[in-house]
């Protein structure tokens, strides 16, 4: 698994929360199926409530639209499916440039990550696509100015 920050949800619930208590519980979302089976787990955890209304309180690892105080999305799941089959940083730039997750398209679009800056991708990119270029003309080429039109067609996110 990739995931570096295993998302994860304290839940209390309103009722507590109004009468001055913030009991609750940290779930980590992996060691659940679905959205269900996590509900399920918090209503067990607030039996002691005829009806608990669910409070969200806290939330960590995940893109901050897939939680709220009194929502969770199901695609959170997807959201740790794609962590455990990529690296987690990888999907959070992708989600933070192209909203919603795309397997194919994040696919076709990643190019890598570890890059300090744009330019470091660029030399790699020109290295690959030009290896045949002689060590000579090597000099004579812009790295600053080859990065700065690739990066017309590209982003770069945080490394």
């Amino acid at each position: 698994m990739s995931l570096d920050n295993v998302p994860a949800i304290y839940c209390g619930t309103y009722a507590k929360y109004n009468n001055g208590s913030i009991f609750g519980k940290w779930f980590n979302l992996d060691e659940f199926a679905d959205k269900q089976d996590f509900i399920d787990a918090c209503l067990k955890l607030h039996n002691d409530e005829e009806d608990p209304e669910l409070m969200f309180q806290d939330w960590e690892g995940m893109p901050d639209d897939l939680c709220s105080e009194s929502f969770v999305d199901p695609k959170v799941w997807d959201y740790i499916a794609a962590c455990e089959e990529y690296d987690q940083g990888a999907v959070d730039a992708y989600l933070n440039n192209f909203g919603e997750w795309d397997k194919a398209a994040f696919e076709d679009r990643y190019c890598g990550s570890g890059y300090r800056e744009f330019v470091d991708y660029a030399e790699e990119m020109f290295d690959e696509c030009y290896y045949d270029c002689p060590d000579y003309l090597r000099g004579y080429i812009d790295m600053e100015r080859f990065a700065r039109d690739l990066g017309m067609d590209y982003v770069f996110d945080d490394g």
